[in-house]
Protein backbone atom coordinates (compact mmCIF):
# COMPACT_ATOMS: atom_id res chain seq x y z
CA UNK A 1 0.00 0.00 0.00
CA UNK A 2 1.47 3.33 -1.02
CA UNK A 3 1.43 6.42 1.12
CA UNK A 4 -1.22 8.11 -1.06
CA UNK A 5 -3.59 5.13 -0.95
CA UNK A 6 -3.06 4.81 2.80
CA UNK A 7 -3.98 8.47 3.22
CA UNK A 8 -7.07 8.03 1.03
CA UNK A 9 -8.13 4.98 3.03
CA UNK A 10 -7.79 6.89 6.29
CA UNK A 11 -9.82 9.80 4.94
CA UNK A 12 -12.42 7.38 3.57
CA UNK A 13 -12.78 5.61 6.92
CA UNK A 14 -13.85 8.91 8.50
CA UNK A 15 -15.60 10.55 5.56
CA UNK A 16 -18.03 7.68 4.91
CA UNK A 17 -19.65 7.59 8.37
CA UNK A 18 -19.55 11.40 8.70
CA UNK A 19 -21.43 11.92 5.44
CA UNK A 20 -23.85 9.15 6.43
CA UNK A 21 -24.71 11.00 9.64
CA UNK A 22 -24.93 14.31 7.77
CA UNK A 23 -27.40 12.77 5.31
CA UNK A 24 -29.50 11.36 8.14
CA UNK A 25 -29.49 14.73 9.90
CA UNK A 26 -30.89 16.44 6.81
CA UNK A 27 -33.47 13.77 5.96
CA UNK A 28 -36.33 15.76 7.50
CA UNK A 29 -35.43 18.86 5.50
CA UNK A 30 -35.62 17.10 2.16
CA UNK A 31 -39.05 16.75 0.56
CA UNK A 32 -37.85 15.23 -2.69
CA UNK A 33 -37.59 11.67 -1.34
CA UNK A 34 -39.15 9.73 1.47
CA UNK A 35 -37.16 9.25 4.66
CA UNK A 36 -36.58 5.57 3.81
CA UNK A 37 -35.20 6.48 0.39
CA UNK A 38 -33.00 9.16 1.97
CA UNK A 39 -31.58 6.58 4.41
CA UNK A 40 -30.84 4.19 1.55
CA UNK A 41 -29.05 6.98 -0.34
CA UNK A 42 -26.99 7.81 2.75
CA UNK A 43 -25.94 4.19 3.18
CA UNK A 44 -25.15 3.89 -0.54
CA UNK A 45 -22.92 6.96 -0.31
CA UNK A 46 -21.08 5.47 2.68
CA UNK A 47 -20.55 2.21 0.79
CA UNK A 48 -19.35 4.04 -2.34
CA UNK A 49 -16.82 6.08 -0.36
CA UNK A 50 -15.41 3.01 1.38
CA UNK A 51 -15.31 1.10 -1.90
CA UNK A 52 -13.62 3.90 -3.85
CA UNK A 53 -11.03 4.69 -1.18
CA UNK A 54 -10.50 1.02 -0.26
CA UNK A 55 -10.83 2.05 3.39
CA UNK A 56 -11.90 -1.48 4.29
CA UNK A 57 -11.91 -4.71 2.26
CA UNK A 58 -14.73 -4.98 -0.27
CA UNK A 59 -16.47 -7.86 1.58
CA UNK A 60 -16.74 -5.65 4.66
CA UNK A 61 -18.27 -2.89 2.56
CA UNK A 62 -20.76 -5.41 1.20
CA UNK A 63 -21.93 -6.18 4.74
CA UNK A 64 -23.24 -2.65 5.13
Amino acid sequence: MTDASSKAATIGRWLGPLLFVAFLATADVQTVMSVTAWRAAALSLWMAIWWATEAVPVPVTALL
